[in-house]
């Protein structure tokens, strides 16, 4: 009789070897050019013990796969497993381990699981603080996410609180570059509480940092700055921040200075592009909130503004999503050299949180119904905040 073991190591070896691998900083590289090759190495450690790095690896290129082709539920189920497989070996590989977290933390938020946002968030921080130095740039970063994760969830006095702290710890340790996107986030959230003259006098602070170097930085701060005047209609405060803006050397790609506000979905049981889909995509009624996506591709002219806005793919009957043009329409960048402009795409997920209503024993989304939103482009990052 062949054994089992035998017929997994004959399948694996039908695939590329390493379809994904992990690096000593968490990069995971793709090495597979089709899905099937990296379901099949997902699968294989499904079934039998596979070396952490390759298991993450793999497990969480599979995932991302799924994620983009809107099978959040088999991604959810694959990365849990994984978490099952690999956790006790978080003191062996623990940048390893805190990326499959934080993997697990993002693909929930867009899910709607705020349980597993919150639980894997903190375990992909408390991993590396375990496992690393201290203040050691992955640290800071898991820092920074959970320093996120409390702002998202309306604890803006710890934000706050935590964002001073990793940029002190990072200024201490070297760590310039994390301890700068933390002081950004920092003014983001002191002006929301209505600390208006601090958050811009440490955005002012950071515009004025000397030297080549900090170019980038420079540029980041009076963006910001003016997306915040602008939001607040100080018009002659915003153009100022542009003039400045527009005097400092140009980077490789344009700088958001202007945007109207995400959309909010309504209630799920008034607003009829929130049609009921349950926890399996099985059950309805009329408080469950449906998961839809959509990619949207749209184009930024060298002049700042979008055209070209355009679905590219996502659920069926898109009619949900129109709002989500107009808002992208609305967005002014930087003026920039280029005769065709910058091509972007973003994933937008409509989604809801669990929760178990009142007179029923099953989880479904129901609460804070909202639009998440990820960059499918690298450069897009900088505006969706990712």
């Amino acid at each position: 009789m062949v054994s089992v073991l035998f017929l997994l190591l004959q399948s694996a070896a039908m695939v590329p070897p390493n379809a994904a691998a992990i690096d000593d900083d968490g990069t995971i590289t793709v090495t597979a050019t089709q899905l099937p090759d990296l379901a099949a190495q997902a699968e294989a450690c499904a079934k039998q013990l596979c070396p952490t790095r390759k298991d993450i690896a793999v497990t969480v290129a599979y995932a991302s796969a799924l994620f983009d082709e809107g099978n959040y539920r088999d991604a959810k189920r694959l990365l849990a497993g994984a978490v099952t497989r690999t956790r006790d070996a978080a003191k062996a590989e623990p940048i390893a381990v805190s990326t499959l977290y934080q993997a697990q933390a993002t693909l929930a938020s867009h899910e709607g699981d705020q349980d597993i946002v919150r639980d894997a968030t903190w375990a992909s921080a408390n991993v590396l603080r375990e496992g690393l130095p201290d203040n050691s740039l992955p640290q800071l970063t898991a820092e920074l996410r959970l320093a996120d994760w409390q702002l998202r969830t309306g604890d803006k006095t710890g934000a706050i609180a935590r964002y001073a702290d990793i940029a002190a710890r990072a200024a201490a340790a070297g760590h310039g570059a994390i301890g700068d996107v933390a002081s950004l986030r920092r003014a983001v959230t002191v002006e929301s509480t209505g600390r208006t003259s601090e958050a811009m006098a440490l955005l002012d602070s950071l515009a004025a940092r000397p030297g080549a170097d900090a170019a980038e930085l420079r540029r980041a701060a009076l963006s910001t700055a003016a997306r915040l005047a602008t939001r607040a209609g100080r018009t002659q405060q915003a153009d100022a921040y542009v003039a400045l803006l527009a005097a400092e050397p140009g980077g490789a790609e344009p700088v958001l200075i202007s945007s109207a506000e995400l959309p909010r979905p309504g209630r799920p049981d008034t607003a009829p592009f929130l049609d009921g889909v349950g926890l399996d995509r099985g059950a309805r009624g009329s408080d469950l909130a449906g998961l839809r996506w959509v990619d949207i591709g749209y184009r930024i002219l060298p002049d700042g503004r979008v055209a070209d806005i355009r679905f590219v793919r996502g659920s069926a009957r898109l009619a949900w999503a129109q709002p989500l043009l107009g808002y992208i329409g609305s967005r002014r960048y930087t003026p920039f050299a280029g005769s065709d402009g910058v091509h972007r795409v973003e994933r937008y997920t409509l989604t809801a949180d669990y929760m178990v209503p009142s007179g029923s024993l099953i989880r479904r989304r129901l609460r804070n119904p909202r639009f998440e939103v990820m960059p499918m482009t690298v450069s897009a990052a900088a505006e969706t905040g990712h």
